[in-house]
This record gives C-alpha cells, sequence and structure tokens, in this order.
C-alpha cells in the first residue's frame, strides 16, 4: 500500500495507526531503537494525516513487553492490539493489550465454516 491510497482510506473514514517503521518485533528492540521505531512511525502518520489526538498501534507479530507499552503511552497512544483472537473490550487499564478478531476469522466463502473462537478451551 503507497502513501495515495493510505490518505484515500483516511478521508474515506478509515482509520490508520502505527505498525512501527520497519516491522520490526518490538520486544526484541533495545530503548534506543524501540524510539527511532516509533518516532519514525508517528512522523509518518502525521505526513499522512491521521488525527495523532486518537492515534493507535498493531503490535507486529503481536510482539509486545513493558517498555514498548511505556513508550506508547509516553507517546500519546490511546490504545494498541496484540495477536490474542478474542472481542475487544473497553478497559482503561488494558487498553495497550487488546485483543481483536482478525479478517483471518471470517470465513473466505460461504461454503467454509466459522473458525470457532469464540469456543474457549
Amino acid at each position: 500500500m503507497n502513501e495515495e491510497q493510505l490518505k484515500h482510506m483516511l478521508r474515506s473514514g478509515q482509520h490508520i495507526g502505527s505498525h512501527g517503521d520497519n516491522h520490526y518485533w518490538w520486544n526484541s528492540l533495545n530503548e534506543k531503537e524501540m524510539s527511532q521505531e516509533l518516532d519514525l512511525s508517528i512522523s509518518f502518520l502525521e505526513k499522512i494525516g491521521v488525527d495523532m489526538n486518537n492515534w493507535t498501534a498493531c503490535y507486529p507479530y503481536g510482539s509486545y513487553d513493558d517498555q514498548s507499552i511505556k513508550m506508547l503511552e509516553e507517546r500519546g497512544c490511546k490504545l494498541a492490539v496484540t495477536t490474542e483472537t478474542d472481542i475487544g473490550t473497553t478497559n482503561k487499564d488494558k487498553r495497550f493489550i487488546m485483543p481483536r478478531l482478525d479478517t483471518n476469522h471470517i470465513p473466505k466463502d460461504k461454503n467454509q465454516s466459522t473458525e470457532k473462537w469464540y469456543e474457549k478451551g
């Protein structure tokens, strides 16, 4: 996806959030690398016109740690989603470790069965 496509999505009402600048595993970065990764991503979001009063993040590969959560919060991120499969609920204390449903959990055609993500083991 290129910049113009992202800007078009924004103009059409789509939410665009951070996924890092280089798609690194955030839980493997030292403080300096993580800071640079976030700052470059934030600069890009600003450049394409994202509302930075309400910016969000999605952890690359689901990778996060205390450092990445702290840095997101320090930079004004509102929430971040993990790769944990579940319905996201609004909980201020857990807003940086929200589960989500991915498009991979939606059947691709009418004959495909629905993934039973909602059945707890």
